[in-house]
């Protein structure tokens, strides 16, 4: 059996999305999927980094806390998993976010898992939050 679990490649939803993560093996609801890694910062940390922007492959792990992995080096395939917004399911490119983030209580962890079953090939999607897209949709 293959350990891989996920691929990169070209998002179904178009070039502007850029690249997308894929599921490479079935997944059942509720399974674990991939850790999101990325280099560990503090609230003072990102504001630093950031200002009152959000950054590009941000994921915010807690009120303090959050885990940038605009770093390739410092980070994992799980930075290409693309939102699938209202404006996306209306043109028919997307068929709905399948994942979520869930952190790990008393860690600086999170992980990604299915919302529902999940095929190979499948592109996997998950909400940003309406903070990400404000000022961003057309």
């Amino acid at each position: 059996m293959s350990s891989v679990t996920t691929y990169v490649a070209s998002s179904t939803l178009g070039s502007e999305a850029g690249l997308g993560l894929f599921a490479a093996r079935p997944y059942s609801k509720g399974d674990c999927i991939i850790e999101y890694q990325g280099e560990v910062l503090s609230e003072q940390e990102y504001n630093r980094r950031y200002g009152d922007k959000l950054g590009k492959y941000v994921l915010q792990a807690s009120k303090k806390t959050y885990i940038d992995a605009r770093d390739p080096d410092k980070s994992n395939q799980a930075r290409f998993i693309n939102d699938c917004r209202r404006c996306d399911k209306k043109q028919g490119a997307c068929p709905g976010n399948n994942v979520r983030a869930h952190v790990r209580r008393g860690t600086k962890r999170a992980f990604i898992y299915a919302t529902r079953d999940i095929a190979p090939g499948e592109e996997l999607f998950w909400n940003y939050g309406t903070e990400y897209w404000r000022g961003k949709e057309k």
